[in-house]
């Protein structure tokens, strides 16, 4: 995979591009990770079980789902707003139910308590990028491959104040950046 010989994949020496998966972090670690200023050689491991992990969910869900599509996995997602370019893949977007739905592996259910607020962050980046209006986070253990999605039951509406504050924190790493 072009990311695992690439170490920067994620980092962007653009002052107003983002990658949605930085987007919740404190804008000061958003910093370190855009400019690639963290070794994170020791944990090439940890990510490929990951992406492992995130291809059989995007294949179990295409085949539960007929409507779903090779397509609408790791669908690109691209857009300008508010003097800030938003570049990075959904893990997979449903057309017909209007949902964007983001996979999380987890090592455990130890200390489990859903939502965490960056990934909350990272959906609503590829959201507002596709204008989808529902979101969920499927959880899958790394251990049993076990599945939580959050929230259970229905996705989450897209919450506009929560895509000021998103906004306002990647400004505020822009014009870091810049001065």
């Amino acid at each position: 995979m072009a990311a695992e010989e690439d170490e920067g994949s994620h980092t962007e020496f653009d002052p107003t591009v983002f990658h949605p998966s930085s987007v919740g972090y404190h804008p000061w670690l958003m910093l370190v990770n855009k400019l690639g200023l963290e070794d994170k050689s020791d944990l090439r491991g940890t990510f490929k079980t990951g992406e492992l992990i995130h291809e059989y969910a995007q294949d179990a869900l295409a085949r539960k789902f007929d409507h779903i599509g090779y397509e609408e996995i790791e669908t690109p997602v691209e857009f300008d707003e508010a003097g800030l370019t938003f570049t990075g893949h959904a893990d997979v977007y449903d057309p017909e139910t209007d949902i964007v739905y983001d996979i999380k592996s987890r090592g455990s259910w130890y200390h489990f308590d859903p939502p965490v607020d960056r990934h909350l962050d990272q959906l609503h980046t590829y959201m507002r990028g596709l204008d989808a209006q529902y979101g969920q986070v499927i959880y899958i253990s790394k251990k049993d491959l076990e599945v939580r999605p959050w929230p259970e039951g229905a996705p989450f509406t897209f919450d506009e104040d929560r895509w000021s504050d998103i906004k306002q924190r990647c400004r505020q790493v822009r014009d870091a950046i810049i001065d």
